[in-house]
């Protein structure tokens, strides 16, 4: 192996180095639990929100006073309605498919400007297979799961101009919908932002390995 051709790409390890922090820089909260006076300033503005009603504020304040300033992933199940409904901006009849794009397309830039990200998206295929001591299946047609970094970033995106102006086309579609808070366990050494910065990093070295 040729040492001075090796050392022509001593770039790679800071640049890589400098990569990963900006990474964890944008994926991890680093500004710890929600304040009791950040907890009061959200409730506020979200009384003032539309569809207030569908949400159990009780329930909202309490999940605010338990912050532990780490991430969370929000599992939503959805029913669709089988058939087209009225688009809330236009009133034209429209696939309920097609309105679930539309919301997701400007509800996902927001999410990822605060650090969060989709983690999976499923559409149903069957019934329940296994299920004990539970209601009947009403019919769901996906389930997906959200990250996100902190509930400070759920309720910033929560009261965000550009969610709020996009939220309308999450109404009409929805024949039933819930929404439920999991904590992320993991092992760190599974956690999958570390597998895919560490597979990078060690990717990177091997090309330039290769290129030596």
């Amino acid at each position: 192996m040729n040492t001075a051709h090796t050392l022509g790409f001593w770039w790679a390890w800071p640049a890589a180095l400098l990569a990963y922090i900006l990474f964890r820089a944008w994926y991890d909260n680093w500004r710890g639990p929600l304040s009791s006076e950040e907890i009061e300033e959200f409730m506020n503005i979200t009384a003032d929100l539309p569809g207030p009603h569908h949400t159990d504020r009780a329930v909202l304040r309490e999940f605010l006073e338990a912050d532990d300033g780490k991430e969370f992933v929000m599992c939503n199940l959805i029913k669709l309605f089988p058939h087209p409904v009225a688009h809330p901006f236009t009133g034209t009849p429209t696939p309920p498919q097609d309105l679930l794009q539309e919301y997701v397309k400007q509800f996902v830039g927001v999410l990822l400007s605060g650090g969060g990200h989709p983690v999976v998206a499923a559409r149903k295929v069957a019934g329940y297979i296994d299920a004990w001591n539970a209601p009947p299946d009403p019919g769901w047609s996906i389930a997906g799961m959200m990250r996100y970094r902190s509930r400070r970033d759920m309720m910033k995106l929560a009261t965000n101009e550009k969610f709020r102006k996009a939220h309308p086309l999450s109404m009409p579609q929805f024949s039933k919908l819930i929404l439920s808070l999991r904590k992320w366990w993991r092992k760190w050494c599974f956690a999958p932002e570390l597998q895919s910065a560490w597979g990078w990093l060690w990717q990177l070295r091997w090309c330039t390995l290769a290129q030596s």
